[in-house]
């Protein structure tokens, strides 16, 4: 799981430098940003069910063990 986790951390650093330098083109829409930015939060969204999911798993039961 540490590697999925630095894998999610550099995309999601990489999805922030790519949408922080849409500022500088001539040719951006603010429409633009926001759609970026949209498919950015849908795909983060995913990442973090996910991770939540394997942690689960990883204690699934642990409360039991304590009771």
């Amino acid at each position: 799981m540490g590697r999925y986790i630095e894998l999610l951390q550099e995309q999601i650093c990489n999805d922030f430098r790519f949408l922080s330098s849409r500022e500088n083109d001539f040719f951006v829409f603010p429409s633009d940003v926001s759609a970026e930015a949209e498919a950015f939060k849908a795909m983060f969204g995913d990442d973090v069910d996910r991770l939540s999911q394997i942690m689960q798993k990883k204690v699934e039961g642990r409360g039991m063990e304590a009771v």
